[in-house]
């Protein structure tokens, strides 16, 4: 908890910055060197075109902290599995060539990823928010999370775990899965942190 709600609270810093901007911007303001620079690096981190602040704003957004939860209790086995404990690997996160990654003992014949493996924790963290924020296969996600946003209405992990069939190659019975774990342990309560 403590670790996502960190990786939020540095996402949360740069969409205030955001909304700034684009306010300025929206009023006629012109953006100083420095402003302009900070939006070509975010802009380039989030992969979306630097004029494109709406879809900016769409991807730089924090992720409930109950959905966090659940999905690394679902993916490390409640903290147990071997990639949480070798690889500070809490979500499962599968990188195909190159060098690094845990291979699975029990992975497939014919399959060739590996889970990918972190240096510390917070840095795992921070990739899961990114890859959420980013990733094509989110795209629900993040338009989910963009009309609560627009309605004035909370993030809801259980809500948005709707929109993740794409994480897991088990697809409905994985958001089930997650929905369980939140509504079980009532992790709702952290998205309120």
């Amino acid at each position: 908890l403590p670790l996502i709600l960190q990786i939020n609270e540095q996402i949360l810093s740069d969409r205030r910055r955001l909304w700034t901007l684009r306010h300025r911007i929206a009023i006629g303001i012109r953006l100083d060197a420095l402003e302009r620079l900070w939006l070509v690096v975010l802009a380039k981190r989030y992969e979306v075109d630097r004029d494109d602040l709406d879809a900016l704003l769409e991807r730089v957004d924090t992720i409930p902290p109950s959905l966090a939860l659940a999905q690394s209790a679902a993916e490390t086995g409640w903290g147990t599995s071997r990639f949480a404990h070798e690889g500070n690997a809490l979500f499962g996160q599968r990188i195909f060539g190159g060098k690094g990654g845990l291979v699975p003992h029990r992975r497939d014949k014919g399959k060739t990823f590996k889970v990918r493996a972190f240096e510390d924790l917070i840095e795992g963290v921070k990739a899961y928010a990114h890859n959420l924020n980013t990733f094509a296969a989110y795209e629900e996600f993040r338009r989910a999370r963009e009309a609560l946003r627009e309605a004035g209405l909370p993030l809801i992990g259980s809500e948005l775990a709707k929109t993740l069939e794409n994480y897991s190659e088990r697809r409905e019975a994985y958001i089930d899965t997650i929905q369980l774990i939140i509504r079980a342990n009532a992790l709702g309560m952290f998205d309120k942190a």
